[in-house]
Formats: C-alpha cells, sequence, structure tokens
C-alpha cells in the first residue's frame, strides 16, 4: 500500500507556501535579508512533518485497515517544552472521515516530538491532509481494530473479531473474512447466516460447532476446516480451558460480518440472526461438512497446493479453500481470476504482491484481497517458505500439487 501521496500532498502544499513567504523578487546579495519569524515557523514546521512522516503513516495505515473512505484535514495544535520537544496536543479534525482512531493516533504520535526552531513555551499547528484511497490489497491483522462483546470487570470477553476482508476496507464484493477468537471455555451462541454459506478454518487451538438437535457436533484441531451452509443454525464453542480458539471466519455472499461494525444495524441483524429456543430446525438436507488440515506435497518442488473445501465436497460453488505452501524463491506470474475475489492469510513467510506498477509487502498475520478480473503477480521470499489459506468465492477448482 503506497500512502506516500496522500502525505505528500501536505508536504509539498506546505513548502509551496513556506517559498510563497520567502520569495519576494531577485535581490543584491549585499541586500538578503533574515527570514522573518513567520518564515522560520513555516520551516520548522515543515521540517517536523518531513521528519516524523512515518509516525503519521504507520497511523494512517491503521486508519485504513478499517475503511478506505478515510479522507480530509487534520490540525494538531501543540506546545513546546524543554528541549523544544512536545508536551501538549490538542486536536481538530476538520472532516468526519477523519475517524477518532487517526486523529487519536496522531495526536499519540506527536507527544515527544521534537520541533527544532521553536521556543520553548510557544504553540504552533501542525496541518495534515489524507486523501481516500482507491482500492487495497494487503490489511495487516494487528492494524484492524477489534470488535465483539464486552467483558465485565476482570472477566475475559466470549469471542472477538477483528474484520480482514469486507465492502468497507476493500470494496471486496463476493466474500467477507474474518478473524475470530473464541475465549477459553467460550462459544459463540447459536445463531445463522440466512443468505450466506460460511467456512471456518482452525489456525489455533481446538474447536467444535454444534448443528441443532439430531446434528453431530463437528471437532476441530488446527489446520481443519468445517463447511456451514446458508441458514444452517450452528454454535462456535472452544472447549479448552487454557488455549483461545483461533480462526479464520469466510462469508459468501458476504452481509454477517457487518453485525460486528453496528450490532444495532437491522440488516446486519437479519444477516446474522441469534436464535434462542429449543425449538431449532435446520433446513431440509442440510448438514456441517468438515475437512480434515493435512501437509501438500508437490511434485515439483516449488509449490503445493491441498484442497481444502470445494463444490465437490459441500455441493456448493461458493467458497474453495486451498492450504499452498511455496518454497523459496516461488512466484506466481500474472493472471487475473474471473468473476471470482481471492484472499489469501499469510500464515508464515511472505513476500510482495504486484499490482500494476506497484508492490505491496505482505508477511505473517496479514490479509491479502485480490479483486475478481485485478490482474496480479505474487513472488514470495527466497530466505523462507511461505504457508498461506487462500479462498475463492465463488470457488474455484484448484489440483493438488499444482499451482493455483
Amino acid at each position: 500500500m503506497n500512502l506516500a501521496p496522500s502525505l505528500d500532498k501536505a508536504l509539498c502544499g506546505l513548502a509551496a507556501l513556506t517559498l510563497a513567504l520567502g520569495y519576494l523578487g531577485p535581490r543584491p546579495a549585499h541586500a538578503i535579508e533574515p527570514p522573518t519569524e513567520s518564515q522560520q515557523v513555516m520551516a520548522a514546521v515543515e521540517k517536523t512533518l518531513q521528519r516524523h512522516a512515518g509516525d503519521v503513516h504507520t497511523c494512517f495505515a491503521k486508519a485504513l485497515a478499517d475503511r478506505l473512505d478515510v479522507a480530509g484535514k487534520l490540525e494538531l495544535q501543540v506546545t513546546v517544552g524543554a528541549g523544544r520537544r512536545v508536551t501538549e496536543v490538542s486536536v481538530e479534525r476538520k472532516a468526519d472521515t477523519v475517524t477518532d482512531g487517526l486523529a487519536a493516533c496522531v495526536a499519540d504520535a506527536a507527544k515527544g516530538w521534537q520541533i527544532d526552531g521553536i521556543e520553548p513555551g510557544a504553540s504552533v499547528v501542525l496541518p495534515f491532509t489524507f486523501s481516500g484511497q482507491a482500492n487495497q490489497y494487503v490489511v495487516r491483522s494487528q492494524d484492524a481494530p477489534l470488535r465483539g462483546p464486552q467483558g465485565r470487570g476482570k472477566t475475559q470477553p466470549p469471542f472477538a473479531v477483528k474484520i480482514l476482508v469486507d465492502a468497507q476496507n476493500v470494496r471486496a464484493r463476493h466474500l467477507a473474512v474474518t478473524h475470530l477468537v473464541v475465549s477459553p471455555a467460550n462459544r459463540v451462541a447459536m445463531h445463522r447466516h440466512p443468505n450466506s454459506a460460511k467456512v471456518l478454518y482452525l489456525l489455533a487451538g481446538t474447536a467444535r460447532v454444534l448443528g441443532p438437535k439430531g446434528h453431530a457436533p463437528v471437532k476441530l484441531s488446527k489446520g481443519d476446516a468445517v463447511y456451514v451452509p446458508k441458514g444452517f443454525p450452528h454454535v462456535i464453542e472452544n472447549m479448552g480451558r487454557q488455549q483461545s480458539a483461533e480462526m479464520l471466519q469466510v462469508f459468501s455472499p458476504p452481509g454477517p460480518e457487518q453485525v460486528y461494525r453496528d450490532p444495532a444495524n437491522a440488516n446486519a441483524r437479519a444477516a446474522f440472526e441469534v436464535l434462542r429456543g429449543s425449538a431449532v430446525k435446520a433446513p431440509e438436507g442440510t448438514k456441517l461438512v468438515v475437512a480434515r488440515g493435512g501437509s501438500a506435497t508437490a511434485a515439483n518442488g516449488k509449490v503445493a497446493t491441498k484442497p481444502i473445501i470445494d463444490a465437490a465436497l459441500t455441493g456448493d460453488p461458493a467458497l474453495s479453500v486451498n492450504v499452498i505452501v511455496y518454497q523459496p524463491g516461488a512466484a506466481v506470474p500474472k493472471h487475473a481470476n474471473a468473476g471470482s475475489d481471492e484472499f489469501f492469510w499469510v500464515v508464515s513467510g511472505g513476500g510482495t504482491l504486484k499490482v500494476g506498477a506497484e508492490d505491496y509487502a505482505f508477511s505473517a498475520g496479514d490479509a491479502v484481497h485480490v479483486p475478481a478480473e485485478q490482474p496480479a503477480a505474487s513472488n514470495f521470499k527466497k530466505d523462507e517458505a511461505t504457508t498461506v489459506v487462500q479462498v475463492y468465492a465463488p470457488g474455484i477448482a484448484a489440483k493438488p500439487e499444482s499451482k493455483p
């Protein structure tokens, strides 16, 4: 993700203003006047913004992990103390699309900045302009905000969720993906998704998925997955008492994930319908379908693909899931997926995704989304193998021991 243009606009504008204030036409060398106080302040502010641009880029990336429409102007009024370091910060947002989180992050980062050229006790305004992004391909899970029910007192919440991919942060059309962590000896209560199929892929711990009466529970270990048909009532449970159960939760079509953004939204609640009572029934002919994980081997020695979930197993073309191991130096040439969004979660290793002329780095714990019809290529690390959980929506069949 290249964020530099957004902040460069602000810095360039400030530099242009500085030059405009300082340039009053040609003068003889002996007539050069020292810079005015205003020019000194402008130069100090510009230097500070350039020096700490990385801090602001980090805050902007965190904001974009949640939503792409973050844009607008933000001003920090800062007070300079001993050592010309910022001691006090107040924030003024100039647009609602500059989120509270972005404003707070930049304000926190500014505490302790050094502003050379400003006398202790003085106050100055640091201006920032953020431009909305047209797209985003890599989301760091650590940047995505944590959502879910709150615990009480010292009680741990039953589960926590991060939205990795949806319409708001990557403009996904065919799927949504969340990172779900169920606390020890806790559960996500009985619910169903009337219009969406779902896949749960267990990343860590142990879990089980329970259906209505008459359906046997499905136990999951690391690397296992379960397909939940559209409208099928289910409970997600962590039976362990020591370790959290960590999983990817994939919806197709998207919709149920929106309840995590706004639990009061009627449409979101309808897509994620919480069920109560004992008379819950599954749609006729539906059942949970479990797929066991395992290692993948490749005859060519570079790429190993293990199909986990596909239409042949579930009877539903909505989703396909593969585990792929790329040996050091492996590459996937430029290609586009006709009609299917591609997502992959980086379990280990890393590399770069090339879209157009831009390279987007990814590493373990990152979520990568490539929209349908978007040409892209991938290059993987040369010093270690990379393992990913790959999802297509709608599903695309993959052959074991072959490139995706």
